[in-house]
């Protein structure tokens, strides 16, 4: 009796393991093939879309981009120390210099950017737009200077100065460039080669309708010799042909030799190539427009720029 209790207890043990956990042979294969339900575990996709509609709780909130470029995502503003002045190329980024950004953005601290002998100006460089504009912060709004118009006035004023006081700077060439011309040039140079002296070129008849080019303006210094020099000898006979007056034709002369010298649109500046550039205008003469007419400096009054938000 006690037997057959036990063994009928035995058999049904055996069907209830077989009912809730499965034989063993059917248990493995059903583990390597189960899937998470969708019902609690999403899949990745899904995942992915609630994280960017959701978003995490750490996540930094968007912001503006700034003016000028970042480093490694701080916000440094130009602070870096460039190579030399008017080079237009840029430092080398190295880790110390990301370390320091970091501590710059943690700690923001005002600082004059222009020599503390020109405080009085007032202007603060926000940085460079489309590498063709400098915006800066004055106590009156901001300034935008063209930074070509800008230095293209500068090396007029020089050019003027140093022609008027026969005192032109030359840069000798390494090696001197011997140039062929037509008879026709051959006879501009003979005719001009007084101003052409003053002008900084220095020319040595080499037979027949051949010169040599010794030196060039040292401030055209950037401008292929033979470029400048032909340039300047094309305007010559251009301007003799209009019959204009002996002044006015240097004038123009001088004032295209200084817009092929000067800082290029599109040139990318250096923080302290847009200082200097700012520190000679200040050291200048008040002007308000390059040679050919174009506007240097535009300025929008902080009264003004409320007015383009509707903010008055």
């Amino acid at each position: 009796m006690q037997a057959g209790v036990l063994a009928a207890i035995r058999a049904e043990q055996g069907h209830l393991q077989q009912n809730i956990f499965g034989e063993k042979s059917q248990v493995v294969p059903q583990l390597e093939r189960s899937e998470p339900s969708p019902a609690t575990h999403p899949p990745a996709i899904e995942r992915q879309v609630q994280s960017a509609v959701v978003g995490e709780k750490s996540a930094a909130p968007m912001r503006v981009e700034p003016l000028v470029e970042t480093a490694e995502g701080t916000e440094v503003y130009q602070r870096q120390e460039p190579a030399k002045v008017y080079q237009r190329q840029e430092p080398a980024v190295t880790e110390s210099s990301r370390v320091e950004a970091v501590q710059i953005d943690q700690e923001p601290v005002a600082e004059q950017l222009l020599p503390r002998e020109e405080e009085g100006r007032g202007l603060e460089i926000l940085g460079q737009v489309d590498n063709l504009y400098i915006f800066c912060r004055s106590q009156a709004g901001l300034v935008v200077i063209d930074q070509h118009a800008a230095h293209e006035r500068l090396l007029y004023e020089k050019l003027k100065k140093h022609f008027s006081a026969n005192s032109m700077v030359k840069q000798n060439l390494l090696f001197p460039e011997t140039v062929e011309l037509s008879l026709y040039q051959s006879q501009l140079v003979e005719k001009h080669l007084e101003d052409l002296e003053k002008m900084g070129f220095s020319l040595r008849d080499f037979g027949g309708n051949s010169y040599v080019i010794g030196a060039i303006p040292a401030l055209a210094g950037q401008i292929a010799p033979q470029k400048i020099f032909f340039d300047v000898l094309e305007q010559f006979g251009a301007d003799g042909k209009s019959r204009k007056d002996a002044g006015d034709m240097l004038d123009s002369i001088l004032a295209s030799m200084a817009c092929r010298a000067a800082i290029k649109a599109g040139a990318r500046l250096s923080q302290r190539e847009m200082e200097s550039l700012l520190a000679d205008m200040a050291a200048a003469d008040l002007f308000s427009h390059c040679p050919h007419g174009r506007p240097v400096v535009k300025q929008f009054s902080s009264d003004e720029i409320k007015k383009w938000f509707y903010r008055t």
